[in-house]
């Protein structure tokens, strides 16, 4: 186990932007958070942080440094040639990892179906007695409870512990949900709801819906529940989306919890966001009656595809953009995905240090 720490004297507060990032990369190889080869893993960051006690500021830096050091899976396209040889195209990939441009990419294709609904009201603010079947989500984490790693450890188990309840006492529920962090570091979730055979009574209280039947929702979970029906699936997605995705206007503080937020997942192996195989078909019947409906679609990797016979992938490995640009100084990898010339890797393989 690591036994020193990386002082805040190491990176200055105010220095957000490393001129040499080789001092950095040299700062966190000190403290033994890198591979032998120079390389940041989580492995290391978790042998480290979860045996001490957690600076959240350098966690951000050390997350942020493994997000922005490109590696690319390389693949190799093998081809059955009419003379009996193989044919080969190597191809450099940019990884995706949590947080970086490859993985936003993603995240915004999953909640693509969010820009072909209409903005519909599920009920208007008319009349007296208003009902839901939508809720709006916020299950917070007392700190009392525990402390932030173990607080982050159980807060997958807490949340499926609390949403199966819910199923049992209403049936059916589609849901989408989100893990974000406090300033503090404290996790909390938000999720939106869609139960299909209950619904809720609600009343309007200081400009936000509220439900009566609030007090079911605060029993089997250990800290405070926030509950709001909703009156626009839209509106809602938009606002959950926010903690996943980079906006423009995006304030400083919302950038640095959405980063805290990436951060935690990424030291506690949590997935950021979990939605529902059916909530994006369910959604849209909201929204449409005459909809039919079309399953959820998801992102096929390579081994997947139907192929043309004689046609493979092959996985030759992940690679740096340093080791790649060694090996092909030539190639401009400035897109996320390269073509390369040939495949020279067994040879930097052999290479000391690399």
């Amino acid at each position: 186990m690591i036994s020193h720490s990386l002082t805040l004297a190491s990176f200055p507060r105010e220095r957000q932007d490393y001129a040499n990032a080789e001092l950095e990369r040299g700062a966190w190889q000190k403290q033994g958070l890198l591979n032998e080869a120079g390389k940041p893993r989580l492995y290391y960051a978790r042998e480290h942080y979860l045996g001490h006690e957690l600076e959240l500021y350098e966690l951000k830096r050390l997350y942020k440094f493994w997000r922005d050091y490109k590696e690319f899976l390389i693949l190799q396209k093998q081809s059955d040639k009419s003379d009996g040889g193989v044919d080969h195209e190597t191809i450099a990939v940019l990884c995706s990892k949590r947080g970086n441009p490859v993985h936003i990419k993603r995240v915004k294709e999953r909640f693509r179906f969010v820009t072909t609904l209409e903005n519909k009201v599920l009920f208007d603010s008319h009349g007296n007695q208003k009902t839901s079947n939508v809720l709006y989500l916020t299950l917070t984490y007392n700190p009392k409870n525990d402390d932030v790693l173990h607080a982050w450890r159980n807060i997958g188990e807490d949340w499926n512990r609390y949403i199966t309840n819910l199923r049992n006492k209403y049936g059916n529920i589609s849901h989408i949900r989100v893990f974000e962090s406090f300033a503090n570091g404290y996790p909390h979730v938000h999720a939106i709801l869609v139960f299909k055979t209950a619904k809720f009574n609600t009343y309007r209280h200081k400009g936000k819906w509220r439900i009566k039947e609030k007090e079911i929702f605060e029993h089997g979970y250990h800290s405070f529940v926030d509950v709001q029906a909703v009156r626009s699936v839209k509106g809602g997605l938009r606002y959950l989306s926010k903690y996943l995705l980079k906006n423009q206007e995006d304030t400083q503080e919302e950038a640095s919890k959405r980063l805290l937020s990436f951060a935690m997942c990424w030291l506690t192996q949590r997935q950021s966001f979990g939605i529902s195989r059916e909530f994006a078909d369910l959604i849209r019947r909201l929204h449409d009656s005459n909809f039919f409906g079309s399953k959820l679609l998801f992102e096929q990797d390579l081994g997947g595809r139907i192929l043309p016979v004689g046609v493979k992938w092959v996985f030759i490995g992940v690679k740096s953009l340093n080791e790649i640009q060694f090996l092909y100084p030539d190639v401009d990898l400035r897109g996320w995905t390269t073509v390369l010339p040939d495949c020279r890797f067994e040879y930097l393989e052999r290479r000391k240090g690399l």
